[in-house]
């Protein structure tokens, strides 16, 4: 029986310029470049379809107004946020940032036929409160 012949693979030349340092660097971190320009070539496929990436549609993305928030939000609003979320977590108020305690499950007991029902004490002040008269 004869023995199938494999097929010979396709060589395609790439040339990187050498002032594409980011396309240059790229190229040194791959184990395997065939195998990482093969897995692009599939994403570009199942993204575009058959087409010439270089001439393919640009689509102009949304304008920014100037107003809005480019590099994210103020920094000091953000510190100022932090410092209320600390200042709540340090008087044991629950922030977005603390998870919620698991509260410990308290059997309620009924109280002997010949005994009077125990009052509530007067509670703790909350932290709330504790925040709110603070220094």
């Amino acid at each position: 029986m004869v023995a199938k012949k494999k097929p010979e693979p396709r060589r395609v030349r790439l040339t990187i310029p050498a002032a594409d340092e980011s396309s240059q660097t790229w190229i040194d971190h791959q184990d395997d470049a065939s195998a990482s320009m093969r897995m692009l070539i599939r994403e570009s496929i199942q993204r575009d379809g058959y087409v010439d990436v270089v001439n393919r549609p640009v689509e102009q993305l949304p304008q920014v107004a100037a107003d809005d928030e480019i590099d994210g939000p103020d920094p000091a609003e953000t510190e100022l946020a932090d410092d209320l979320r600390h200042k709540a977590e340090v008087a044991g108020e629950r922030t977005e940032r603390t998870p919620p305690a698991e509260e410990p499950k308290q059997e309620q007991v009924e109280p002997a036929a010949d005994e009077e029902p125990k009052t509530k004490k007067s509670q703790a002040p909350s932290g709330l409160d504790a925040f709110l008269t603070g220094p």
